[in-house]
Formats: structure tokens, sequence, C-alpha cells
């Protein structure tokens, strides 16, 4: 009779499948059984001598559409031939991943399986991570296990098509992972003095959160649990979200608008979190970025990838849970903070729950940014329309604002205030148009299809600099010219000597009134500044000055559900000192 270990590699492959695919969800114990039946079947199964083995046991758990388009240059296997060196050197990177995400799952069960105590110091932690156990990394500093760990879920998330998050819930136990995660070490940074920290795990914490933990719940669901958990959550999230002093809303500082950055010697200075101590901004800091890379070995490759911003998390979680609040105080007959109706809020909370249906496609802005955006002094960054189609069109949402008084005493260092402030929001529309501009005519243009030539970075001439300098955001919109929306585009040959710049025009409303728009794109990292003017019959001419009293500059990005998201801030205060700011949130109609 003859023996399973006579059998041709590719018949033990096919069982060994079948074997895991029995208890889908779970690491493949029986695997280990068929490793240790004999020497000679261990020899051809294990994942040194194997590794196509593995990566097909990685290609039946998870998702890999993302990772072949972001780390490997191809299709997947299923849609492209690939050379067969490559395909082994792929194999070999699956093989690994797949046992690496194995062992995660694992510290997520036992840390999720982990009682929380009940004060808990955010410098410890359970285990796990409770000896703040660090990884080395060949080309990289050494990074910590948690934070390690994070990064490989919001890397899961990020290459979703619906395998990965299957797995994260039911083999990783995510969701008590991250309650966990919120108790231990969100909600203790908050209780502490001073002002939390930006750090990578903090913004990456409050992502996942926000997608397992708070959209998951049901808005009117009469559980007091929940409803103690959001203000928990609100609670945690108010620094972030109304301490536009310190934590920053772009990569790079939002009033900069060539990249590479000319010179960074003569930076400007900006607050920031290493510049605050107890609420008091007592120093300044000259970096150029809002947040730091991390350095992380991932796909046998030394990936460098900027965090989200902790400012950004925050807010939309925030503004989640304040619709959900109020939707809850109208059914308890309460005060509500927003001037929305329940139908109003209902859309809005129904277009916020559109994230949760976003597949890898929808992040890869949003990766080729973070992986791309790394440094404004070196980095060239994303194409001038690598966001084109982002802004078109019609868009509703809310503006949020903070009590003068409170915002004050917050910049004056008290930071009790940022707890105690009252604040609101209120609906607004837009209703904006894109068009590619050359920029040394102010032209409107259209390109002709073909193939573009490479880009050229020029060095900017010392004119364009100074110009740039001198002329803030405000004044510059103030005075762009509003091309005639019934005149055709120039069409033009791609040109990549010249500048080009996607410009934004529409018009809006709100309880303060019908306004006008102008804003741009900045090609960097695809920052959008409007300038939300309600002055719209006036025209500038001569100082700018007069009109700022009826305009508020808003920046934000374009999130992957296609929402815009930022803060918009007082048209008085010059760019490096902290003005007054509020925060918005739009969505396509």
């Amino acid at each position: 009779m003859p023996c399973l270990t006579d059998l041709p590699i590719e018949v033990i492959t096919e069982i060994v499948l079948a074997i895991a695919a029995l208890h889908p969800y779970h690491s493949p114990s029986s695997l280990l059984s068929l490793l240790l039946l004999n020497r000679r079947l261990y020899s051809r199964l294990r994942p040194d001598r194997n590794p196509s083995l593995y990566s097909r046991l990685f290609r039946s758990r998870f998702d890999v559409a993302a990772l072949y388009r972001r780390f490997f240059n191809t299709l997947e296997p299923a849609q492209s031939s690939e050379e067969p060196t490559r395909s082994r050197s792929t194999a070999i990177q699956l093989c690994e991943a797949y046992i690496d995400r194995l062992q995660l799952f694992k510290r997520m069960r036992l840390y999720a399986a982990t009682p929380p105590v009940p004060e808990q110091d955010p410098e410890t932690d359970l285990a796990p991570y409770n000896r703040a156990p660090t990884i080395s990394q060949p080309h990289g500093q050494p990074i910590s296990l948690l934070t390690r760990d994070l990064w490989l879920i919001y890397l899961m998330v990020m290459e979703n098509d619906e395998k990965n998050w299957i797995e994260l819930i039911k083999a990783g136990q995510v969701v008590q992972f991250l309650k966990n995660f919120h108790h231990n070490k969100l909600v203790a940074f908050a209780s502490q003095p001073g002002y939390p920290p930006e750090a990578p795990e903090t913004a990456i914490g409050m992502r996942l959160y926000y997608l397992f933990v708070d959209l998951t719940n049901e808005r009117q669901q009469p559980n007091a649990q929940i409803e103690e958990a959001r203000e928990t959550n609100l609670f945690v999230l108010k620094p972030y979200v109304f301490g536009c002093h310190v934590f920053e809303v772009a990569y790079a500082p939002w009033s900069w608008r060539r990249f590479p950055h000319p010179n960074t010697t003569g930076l400007e200075p900006i607050a920031g979190p290493s510049s605050i101590k107890d609420g008091a901004s007592t120093d300044v800091k000259l970096t150029p970025l809002a947040v730091k890379p991390c350095t992380l070995q991932y796909m046998g490759q030394s990936l460098h990838i900027l965090p989200p911003l902790n400012s950004h998390v925050a807010l939309v979680s925030f503004f989640w849970g304040v619709s959900c609040m109020n939707e809850l105080n109208r059914v308890s007959d309460l005060p509500s903070v927003s001037s929305s109706n329940s139908s109003a809020e209902e859309m809005f909370s129904q277009k916020m729950q559109k994230i949760l249906s976003c597949k890898s496609t929808a992040y890869e802005l949003d990766f080729r940014r973070a992986t791309v955006c790394l440094d404004p002094s070196s980095s060239s960054g994303l194409e001038f329309d690598s966001f084109k189609g982002a802004f078109e069109g019609t868009w509703e949402g809310k503006f949020s604002f903070f009590d003068y008084t409170s915002y004050r005493e917050m910049l004056m260092g008290r930071l009790q205030s940022v707890y105690e402030g009252r604040y609101g929001d209120q609906p607004q529309m837009f209703k904006m148009r894109e068009v590619v501009v050359r920029k040394r005519d102010g032209q409107s243009v259209c390109f002709k299809p073909g193939p573009r030539p490479t880009r050229v970075i020029a060095t900017h001439s010392e004119k364009n600099e100074e110009l740039d300098s001198s002329e803030d955001e405000t004044e510059h919109l103030l005075r762009m010219h509003i091309p005639d929306a019934s005149m055709p585009a120039e069409e033009i040959e791609f040109d990549p000597n010249e500048e080009y710049e996607l410009q934004i025009y529409g018009t809006g409303h709100s309880a303060w009134g019908k306004c006008l728009l102008k804003g741009r794109v900045r090609a960097w990292d695809g920052l959008l500044t409007l300038l939300k003017n309600y002055r719209a019959d006036a025209t500038v001419s001569g100082a700018a000055e007069p009109l700022r009293n009826a305009c508020w500059l808003y920046r934000g990005y374009a999130t992957p559900d296609g929402a815009l998201i930022g803060r918009w801030r007082d048209t008085y205060t010059p760019p490096h000192i902290p003005g007054y700011e509020g925060t918005f949130i739009m969505f396509p109609r």
C-alpha cells in the first residue's frame, strides 16, 4: 500500500490545502501534525523547503491583489504569468507573511482575552505587550511590538478586498483587541497631565477603533454600555480635534506650495506636540513634518510609510460620535449640539458608514501619499492631478465650531478648556468644479490623449520663491481669477517643463448665507486649500484686507470613501501663529 510520503508533492500540497480549509479562521494545527508525522514529510513541507505551499495558504486566507500591485509590481498570479525566479521570490515573501500573520493573530487573541485594568498606566500594558518588547529591523530603527502589530492590522485594512476584514474579526478578535487598546492606551493617555502624544500607535489605534468598534455599534441601540463607551471616546478625541495649535492639519506646513521645499534652513516656527507642556506653548519646533515616517520590514522590503494624521482620524470619529449622541438626545428629548434634523443626521451617518465597504483600490492614493510624501525637503511627492476628480460635484456636510472664550483660554495654556468648552456644528453645502490651469498665464487647459513625458522637477527661480513667501494663501486665493465656465479649456500637449495646478471654483451656502469658493490642490500631497468668501459680490481692488472678515480658509484631504475632511481657520492670523480654527467634513451628494 503506498505511503503518504510516496505521493507527488503536488498531491500532498492539495491534501494540506484541503485539511487547512476544514478549520477556517484557525491556525492550521493539522498541518503541524503532518509535519511531525515523519522526517521525510517534514523535509518536504517545512516552509523554507516548500514556500509555494504556504504562499497558497496565504492566498486562500488573505487578500493579495493590493500586495501584487504595491509590492510585486504585477497582477495576481491568476491574471498574469510570473517569471519562475520572480514567482519563487514572491512565494517566499507570502510564506513569511503567512507565518507572521498567524503569530499576529495569536498575540491579538491573547491581548483581547486579558481583562483590562481599571486604572491603567499608559507606559505599561497587558500581555503580550506588558514588557514593551521591541523588534529589531535590518534597515531601520527598532520598533515596539505593539506599534508593529497595529501597523500590520492597518495595512491589512488598506489591502482588504473582503478576506482580510473577516480574518481580523474572527481569527484576530480585533474588536475586543481594540477595546482593550482604547482603554489601556488612549483613555490612559487622555487621563494624564498635558496633551496626549502624537504617535503612530495612537493615530492607527484611533482609526482602527473607529472602523471596527464605533461604526459597527448600532446608532439607537438602548445600551448604556455603548453610550458610556461613546462618551469616553469623545473625551479621548477632544484634544486631537480642538487642539489645533498642537496637532497639525497637513503632512507638511499647509502654507508651503513648492516641493521639494527649496529652503530647509529658513523654516517658519510651527507650534507642535514637542513644544507643548501642560497645555502651554513654551517653545517652537522647526521640523517641517507633522509626523515622522516609520520603517517596517514588510513583504521582503523596508517599507517607509507615514502614519495617518492624529487630527484627521480623531475628527472623523468625533463627528460620528457627536452624530450618534445627537440622535440619542433627540429620542430622549434632550438638547443637541447640531442644528441638523433627524433625517439629515440619518443620511449623514449612512454616508459615514460608506468607509466600511471600501476595497483596496479606494486606498490606493492614500497608500501612495503615505509612501511618497515622506520628506518635503527631498520628496517630489504626487502629481498635480493625482486627485483630479476627487473634488468635483455637489457636497453636503458639516462644520464645527468651538466656544471662542474656551478656545482663547486653551491657547493661553488652560488645557481643561479643551474638555469643558462648548461646541456645536452646522450643515453646509458646496458645489465645486475642477479646472486644470497653466500657472505661468492662468490659462485653463486640457491635455491631448497620449502618454506623458517624464516629469521634470524644475529648480524654482528666486522670483517665484519670493512670491511664495510674501503672499499668503488667503491673499492669493482672493486675487485668483475665476475662469469662465462657458469657455472651453485650451487643448495642449503635456509639457513636463511647465507647471500646472488643479484649481477649485464654486459656490456654497450655510446658515451664515451664500458664499463663493476658490481653492487649489497642492500637488505634493493633494492638500486642498479652499477660501470660503461670504462677500461673493465684492471684488478685490488694491489691498485684500477688507474682505478677510468675511472669509474662512479650509484645508483638508480627500479620503478613501470620497469624503473631504480637515479644518477651517480665520484669515487674519498669520500661518505660523495659531488662529481660531474649527473642523469640517463633507460628503458627495
